[in-house]
């Protein structure tokens, strides 16, 4: 078994949370509820999730799987626009500059605008783990997408061996069932 190392995943405008929560429904029915700043952000996972030993992840089928919340406010300010996909192209080159800079390389950053299920507009993006930063990731990937006054996202890593476009597919899938609820304990209910 291969060993999970918590993957570099790097936001500097990301909000503090504590307190995410699996909801098991049923074999194959799970929830990820994530409180931020008095919602509930809620994902359904399919397959096996369990919680992992870091406040913002958890692993799906063995794959981890990380949550960001960033606001919006100075990605509207940077991108000079309220339209989506113009915020989240901005919030994307502001972090992929700044992972370029912590890892002192230059990387070409995959970018594409997406549809999740759910009908809103997202931006998936991903790059290959530069050679003697990491021995077992082999490609890092993100999504993000707006909730409201909120830049919500997910990443992933892919180690050797992994398909990223199952990866990718699993991000896509995952965001777009993305729910604020009032009460995440109601959500087996459903």
């Amino acid at each position: 078994m291969r060993k999970k190392i918590f993957f570099f995943f790097v936001f500097v405008s990301a909000i503090g949370m504590q307190g995410q929560e699996l909801v098991k429904c049923s074999r194959g029915k799970t929830f990820w509820s994530i409180p931020a700043l008095g919602k509930n952000y809620t994902l359904q996972l399919a397959g096996n999730a369990e919680k992992a030993n870091h406040e913002r992840l958890i692993t799906v089928d063995g794959k981890n799987l990380q949550f960001l919340v960033a606001d919006k406010k100075a990605h509207v300010e940077n991108a000079k626009s309220e339209d989506d996909l113009k915020v989240l192209v901005s919030f994307v080159r502001g972090e992929s500059s700044y992972i370029i800079s912590r890892l002192m390389v230059t990387m070409e950053i995959r970018s594409e605008a997406v549809t999740l299920s759910n009908g809103k507009k997202a931006i998936l993006w991903s790059y290959q783990m530069p050679d003697g930063h990491n021995d077992q990731v082999t490609m890092q990937h993100y999504i993000n997408v707006i909730e409201g006054d909120m830049i919500f996202g997910l990443a992933s890593a892919d180690f050797e061996g992994d398909d990223p476009e199952k990866t990718r597919q699993m991000l896509v899938d995952i965001l777009g069932t993305l729910i604020s609820v009032k009460d995440p304990k109601k959500l087996c209910d459903q």
